[in-house]
């Protein structure tokens, strides 16, 4: 079971840090090729049949019946309980593959079915009782393939369709005792209600809002930030407050191109309560994860940061037994497979509980390659990372009016003596007209004495707006204080 190679087979699409019923952890990864087990030290191979997750498609995976459950669309419905090979379960005649994956109230739900039947991308099927045959070794747990038919008197399975229209599922999630379950083009609650029911009609709780990117639901809790059909939101069940027009409008019409909306995913980091949205966009005609939206909770404030990477999760640090004393793989080391930097031995640890504050990320990218990112080296392939805070439009008070801004007062932290925060500023007429910033007008961090505020600058319109830029990768601002007079109506 235990291998080591110098990258995976296609896209990286799951890494998920995970507990099992040893107790004992491991970093799961899926890729088109297959699923992975990382122990920060060896990693393994956990399918012994072939897989194949299709480009386009994500694997998933929930905790169900003390094992962790898999699917992609392609391979059904897979197992893992953390020692043997993953196991293919039997979910009957047709085969159930599904792309969505639940655990709520003791049951396994799946949902975006591609069979039965062909068109049953819009249904959803679950079972309560203990899994069935393992088709790699022949040997059977109690239920049998009844577990997932819905016609057995004393199964709880059901096979059925959200009532309100044809639109797919896109995704399932538990609320505080609901399922909440996302269309295309509305939001649903479910609830269990036990034999011979099972599960009651789903309400609709936001009937004109739907989900636009399946894998950018992101859980907090028992809320969840999702991408919608015309905003960012966070649903708790009941409220669906969306971030606003401002950073919708700029992110989606200035940033990506519509076809690729689709295609975004998210993850919240919790070590520094951020929750990231990452998007592609074109790179020499191919579509390539490039950047990612950073929503930072601490600060209520949104930026961007380059993000190259097509799944993140958390990872115990990486160890190294290959006499290379002290060295830690950095996200300056990109073009290097992990095996030939040092990560990968030959023996498997043991895993366990530890604190997020003491993990490490994993990234891995759309070529199969996997990166442990450091976090006090903000470079990519030798080229600095920026971090990039931008702000609204702002008028100050008097959209009317035409005002000349002279410069700006900055409460800034974060940078080291001899770092500069770049300051861009963009003057308008009109709120329609187009977007150039003039720049950039430096603030270098001084070796001793006061740090300094000001930054100088000239620029005169109606309406400004700034950003600014770390080629540090990393800065925290506080606050800013344009100096702005009135200059008359024009």
């Amino acid at each position: 079971m235990t291998t080591t190679f110098t990258a995976l087979d296609g896209p990286v699409t799951l890494i998920k840090r995970v507990s099992y019923a040893s107790g004992s952890a491991r970093t799961i990864i899926g890729s088109r090729g297959g699923l992975y087990a990382y122990d920060g030290t060896t990693m393994s191979v956990l399918n012994n049949e072939t897989l194949t997750c299709p480009d386009g498609e994500r694997w998933v995976a929930d905790f169900f019946n003390k094992r962790w459950e898999f699917c992609n669309r392609s391979d059904g419905l897979l197992e893992w309980d953390g020692v043997n090979p993953v196991v293919k379960i039997d979910t009957g005649t047709p085969e159930l593959k599904g792309r969505i994956l639940c655990q709520f109230a003791n049951h396994l739900l799946m949902a975006n079915l591609e069979s039965p039947g062909g068109d049953g991308a819009y249904t959803f099927a679950g079972c309560g009782l203990p899994t069935s045959t393992l088709l790699s070794t022949g040997e059977t747990t109690s239920g049998g393939t009844s577990d997932w038919n819905a016609e057995e008197e004393k199964s709880e399975a059901e096979l059925r369709e959200i009532p309100d229209d044809a639109t797919p599922i896109l995704a399932i999630c538990r609320g505080a005792g609901m399922a909440i379950i996302w269309k295309s083009g509305s939001i649903h609650l479910m609830s269990y209600i036990g034999l011979p029911l099972v599960y009651d009609n789903p309400e609709s709780q936001v009937p004109d809002v739907g989900l636009l990117a399946p894998a950018s639901v992101v859980g907090r809790g028992t809320e969840y930030g999702y991408v919608g059909t015309d905003n960012l939101y966070m649903f708790n069940g009941s409220s669906n407050i969306g971030f606003g027009v401002k950073i919708w409008r700029w992110w989606v019409k200035e940033e990506m191109l519509a076809s690729l909306t689709g295609w975004i995913y998210g993850w919240r980091d919790g070590r520094y309560s951020e929750t990231m949205w990452v998007y592609q966009a074109l790179v020499t005609s191919v579509q390539r994860y490039v950047k990612a939206l950073i929503y930072s909770e601490e600060y209520d404030a949104f930026s961007t940061r380059d993000f190259p990477f097509s799944a993140v999760g958390y990872t115990d640090r990486p160890s190294n037994d290959t006499g290379t004393e002290g060295h830690i793989p950095t996200f300056d080391e990109l073009t290097m497979p992990m095996d030939e930097i040092g990560v990968l031995g030959t023996t498997a640890g043991t895993g366990g509980d530890t604190s997020i504050t003491d993990l490490a990320v994993l990234a891995g990218d759309q070529d199969g390659n996997l990166f442990i990112m450091d976090d006090t080296d903000d470079t990519a392939d030798g080229v600095a990372i920026n971090a990039i805070l931008e702000s609204g439009d702002d008028c100050c008070d008097d959209p009317d009016n035409v005002k000349v801004c002279d410069g700006m007062d900055l409460d800034v932290t974060g940078l080291e003596p001899g770092e500069t925060i770049d300051v861009y500023v963009s003057a308008r007429m009109d709120l329609s007209d187009a977007i150039v910033y003039d720049g950039p007008y430096g603030l270098t961090m001084p070796v001793t004495g006061s740090l300094p505020r000001w930054v100088d600058f000239f620029a005169v319109g109606k309406w400004f707006r700034w950003k600014f830029v770390s080629q540090a990768g990393y800065f925290e601002l506080s606050g800013y204080g344009p100096r702005v007079q009135m200059a008359g109506r024009y």
